[in-house]
């Protein structure tokens, strides 16, 4: 099996646009993706944040359980996943926990961006082994 070379993704936790957009620009050259955390900026415009891509885009958007600011609800951060999608985010994160009919909506409206289902235990490293075919 022909294996894709691994990939460096930079996670942006900023708390305005201008300084991710920023950042983005003075890091280009060090990374392949560049995850920007929505749920840290206090002001987001992702008009901006997007007119400025240079590298793919992870959009990531984590509430309180998961170590970040959000603080609508899953409907709210499913919405604002599907902005980034129009904005043409590569990749979308969403939490494995949530509502599976809200998953199915993200995945009806993702266009190309790929979603990616994430687990975040932030107690214990389960066995990974037994959740992949290796």
């Amino acid at each position: 099996m022909k294996r894709t070379p691994p990939k460096i993704c930079i996670p942006i936790k900023l708390p305005t646009t201008k300084e991710v957009v920023n950042f983005m620009e003075a890091n280009r050259d060090f990374c392949d993706i560049f995850e920007i955390w929505l749920d840290q900026i206090t002001d987001l415009d992702l008009n901006k944040l997007f007119a400025e891509k240079t590298k793919p885009i992870l959009a990531v958007c984590k509430s309180e359980k998961e170590k970040g600011n959000f603080t609508g609800n899953e409907i709210d951060k499913i919405e604002l996943l599907k902005k980034t999608i129009t904005k043409e985010a590569d990749f979308v994160d969403i939490d494995h926990q949530t509502d599976s009919i809200l998953i199915a909506d993200l995945m009806k409206n993702k266009k190309q961006a790929k979603v990616i289902l994430s687990y975040h235990n932030f107690e214990i490293t389960p066995d990974l082994k037994s959740w992949v075919d290796v």
